[in-house]
């Protein structure tokens, strides 16, 4: 999430033409006020976005966002990307979404002194990435793994994002565009997990329970499928019961079960808790 403003109560009832909007904005700038963070080119026309879209009214966010973004705004660039996402309202639209994408990577904020901007910029490859690993026609993107694999391994490298880790490992585990090498996969699989993402959580549980080679293995798979469980919904703890019950044709014993439940709570106390809207 990005930074509120003052204007965050502000209400919307109308949509002001942009150059209204940029009549407004110029009132109000304030001058000398110098911050890589808030990056003030579009400085204000950004916040005045943030305060629409924070009263649900996005149609005044995106035409804020979209004056920010002209000026060279690196935030407003961001909020565009996660609009056309539909991460904001399910407005989901690829061509648009990867324009901005592509603007926020093409700023490359990674060697930032503000984690935000290293956060933002690692966000923006990651998923660019996954136009790339699987092709979009409508976005203009050919399917290029190789490419995918490259923009991972740079937001992996630079802030070890979880995310990215994930992809690289399901990448590589599938063998996608190359032979499959799952010894390195589970690398990656677990440096996602210890941060506290979910799905790697549950691939590397489902790897290990289901199809570990010996006790010590299934032990452990055991123990992440206990560790993704925990606090989720009804529904998504149901579905990993569900894997549970599927490992358990060997007879897993009270002990066994008591041994993992101690181990899952030794792996908990080691996850790195990372901030809900960092990645």
């Amino acid at each position: 999430m990005l930074p509120t403003t003052v204007f965050s109560n502000e209400q919307k009832k109308r949509t002001p033409p942009q150059v209204q909007l940029k009549k407004t904005y110029d009132a109000f700038a304030r001058p000398n006020r110098v911050s890589e963070f808030n990056f003030e080119k579009g400085s204000f026309a950004y916040s005045m976005g943030n305060a629409a879209a924070k009263s649900m009214d996005f149609e005044s966010a995106i035409k804020h966002w979209n004056l920010a973004s002209k000026a060279g705004n690196f935030y407003a660039d961001w909020q565009l990307a996660r609009y056309y996402l539909g991460f904001l309202d399910n407005n989901y639209d690829s061509k648009k979404a990867t324009k901005y994408l592509r603007l926020v990577v093409s700023k490359n904020k990674l060697n930032s002194n503000f984690s935000l901007n290293k956060r933002i910029s690692a966000n923006a490859l990651v998923e660019l990435a996954v136009f790339y690993r699987s092709g979009n026609k409508l976005a203009g993107i050919p399917k290029n793994v190789r490419q995918a694999i490259k923009l991972l391994k740079y937001a992996a490298t630079s802030i070890g994002h979880p995310k990215a880790n994930y992809l690289l490992g399901e990448i590589l585990f599938n063998g996608e565009n190359q032979k499959s090498q799952k010894k390195r996969a589970m690398q990656h699989y677990k440096l996602s997990a210890f941060k506290n993402y979910f799905l790697a959580q549950v691939k590397l549980g489902e790897i290990k329970y289901i199809n570990g080679r010996n006790t010590r293995e299934k032990l452990h798979g055991l123990a992440w499928l206990i560790v993704a469980k925990k606090d989720k919904p009804l529904v998504t703890q149901q579905k990993i019961d569900k894997l549970i019950r599927q490992g358990q044709q060997n007879a897993v014993n009270k002990k066994f079960m008591q041994a993992a439940n101690n181990l899952a709570r030794r792996i908990s106390t080691k996850l790195r808790q990372v901030h809900p809207f960092e990645f």
